[in-house]
């Protein structure tokens, strides 16, 4: 028992030693982000890009920044002067494809194309081919996201010891939330009264957002990411997002079964 004990020990060593050594590298690496230009790479539509230069001019603090065209980054991809936001569409494992903002570091190996670039970061938007709407609406949210976890690389805290999270069950911290639950991000046929507590509200989509673009105090709101042609085994993604803060508090990727989509009573009752 002990020599397996040891072997167990010595692995986790190992692989902790290793992904220190993988975040200290982009930690050195991203040691210049603050002082070089960043360069928000519009999309070319319209509506969307008036609502991300209008969020970013108003949260944006990590570093200088401006907007360019799609021409403008395929001239300046190759420079090292430069980091870039774009959105990319990003086909996953199960071939599905999911819209997804990136953060990467401009230089010459951009030549071979937009996946061979250094990624700092990035995090899922929306569904590919079929914009909600409400990913404008939460946009704020993610342009946070994306300064907290590069500062938090830079400042060397490693998403790698989320793979050991199984040592210590961490949740999020939600007392004295108000939570308002979107019908079309919940399991089928789930109530507001199906839940002892009274500070859980179901409600229209439209309704969520509202409460999310009015800043409301302690409010947590729910944000889901699915496709329109989905079926059992089809990704989603789940999110909970404060409204004052603009804080995701809760980002997890899930599947659709034949039995749920959606936050379910189950899992809402685990986060309270």
């Amino acid at each position: 028992m002990k020599k397996i004990s040891l072997i167990i020990l010595s692995i986790f060593f190992a692989l902790n030693v290793f992904g220190q050594g993988q975040i200290n590298t982009k930690s050195f690496i991203l040691q210049d982000f603050k002082d070089k230009i960043t360069k928000f790479v519009e999309t070319g539509n319209i509506f969307f890009d008036q609502v991300l230069k209008a969020e970013v001019n108003s949260r944006w603090y990590l570093s200088p920044y401006e907007f360019c065209s799609v021409e403008d980054f395929n001239f300046y991809k190759e420079k090292e002067d430069y980091y870039f936001i774009l959105l990319t569409e990003n086909i996953e494992d199960d071939s599905q494809t999911f819209m997804h903002l990136r953060v990467l570091r401009g230089g010459k190996e951009a030549k071979d194309g937009i996946e061979k670039m250094f990624e700092v970061t990035n995090i899922v938007l929306c569904p590919a081919n079929n914009e909600q709407g409400r990913e404008l609406v939460y946009l704020p949210a993610f342009i946070d996201y994306l300064q907290q976890d590069i500062e938090g690389i830079i400042q060397k805290r490693s998403k790698f010891s989320k793979i050991f999270s199984f040592f210590k069950k961490e949740r999020p911290n939600l007392k004295n939330k108000e939570f308002y639950f979107a019908k079309s991000d919940i399991d089928k046929d789930l109530e507001s009264s199906d839940f002892q507590e009274n500070n859980i509200q179901i409600l229209d989509s439209d309704q969520v957002d509202s409460i999310f673009q009015e800043n409301r105090k302690n409010a947590i709101c729910s944000y889901t990411i699915r496709l329109k042609d989905e079926s059992a085994g089809s990704s989603y993604y789940k999110f909970l997002i404060g409204a004052d803060d603009k804080k995701i508090y809760y980002f997890k990727k899930f599947r659709i079964t034949k039995k749920h989509f959606g936050f379910t009573k189950k899992e809402i009752i685990k986060l309270l």
